[in-house]
């Protein structure tokens, strides 16, 4: 994820969490704690249709304790293996 993706992604929050407010800053707040917070999208045809962002726990060390911090995909996509995609394409990058 990087800022061009905010506006998409606070889309796809809002719309996955619909009684959390702020999608927008909520997301910024963790694309700015990086390293802390890693985020990453999957996009079709160009749009942002899902995200997740892992939490960096136990300070910085080689092996590093990790949790999923939040997942989210746009209701229309859910059920697909989006967010599955997500998850194997982006732990072996954290």
């Amino acid at each position: 994820m990087n800022i061009a993706d905010l506006d998409e992604a606070a889309n796809v929050h809002s719309l996955a969490f619909p009684r959390q407010t702020h999608s927008y800053e909520w997301l910024k707040c963790s694309l700015s704690a990086s390293p802390r917070f890693l985020c990453f999208v999957v996009e079709e045809e160009c749009s942002v249709i899902g995200y997740i962002v892992w939490m960096q726990k136990s300070g910085f060390r080689p092996e590093a304790v990790l949790e999923l911090e939040q997942l989210a995909v746009l209701p229309n996509r859910q059920g697909k293996g989006v967010g599955k995609q997500l998850i194997e394409n982006s732990l072996p990058l954290v």
